[in-house]
């Protein structure tokens, strides 16, 4: 009888203990959530600028990029049009953009053999992948490689579509 009562006091100790605890987390989370949010309207003219920065910057943040280029010579980084095989000067300034802003925030490649030895800068996120018509020549693919290359991408790879096999 008296291991019962023994079980059921520690049970309920527990019980209050538990709601106790998971009430004060709850009082200062609500606390420090409504604090974050209470800012007043000069703070707030000021932060909305920011935000809407970092939210376009956040597209491309982290991962690797993919650039398409279809048999028009339209060249897409992800769904977004950034000029031509004629011009790449918008694709290379958002690359190099991107990876800035991949430095200024350590977003680091994921990888289980990064070292100290190794730079930081080698050590961001900065593959690429093109992916490329069928019907576009090995030159317009090869200078893609290369302006690409020198927007600062590294590794570049090409991903091609499986071949069709006739019957």
């Amino acid at each position: 009888m008296y291991r019962i009562i023994a079980y059921i006091t520690a049970a309920s100790t527990a019980f209050l203990v538990g709601l106790i605890t998971h009430g004060g987390i709850a009082t200062l989370g609500s606390f420090a959530i409504d604090r974050l949010w209470d800012v007043s309207s000069q703070d707030e003219a000021r932060l909305v600028p920011v935000l809407a920065d970092q939210k376009q910057n956040l597209r491309h943040s982290c991962g690797y990029l993919v650039v398409s280029v279809p048999s028009d010579g339209t060249l897409y980084l992800g769904r977004e049009e950034l000029g031509s095989l004629d011009d790449t000067s918008i694709l290379t300034a958002t690359i190099r953009t991107i990876f800035e802003r991949r430095e200024q925030l350590q977003l680091y490649a994921p990888a289980p053999d990064l070292s100290l030895a190794v730079p930081k800068d080698r050590q961001i996120e900065k593959t690429v992948y093109i992916k490329a018509a069928r019907s576009l020549s090995y030159g317009e693919i090869a200078d893609l490689v290369s302006v690409i290359k020198e927007a600062g991408a590294a590794p570049i790879e090409l991903v091609v579509d499986r071949p069709i096999r006739s019957r």
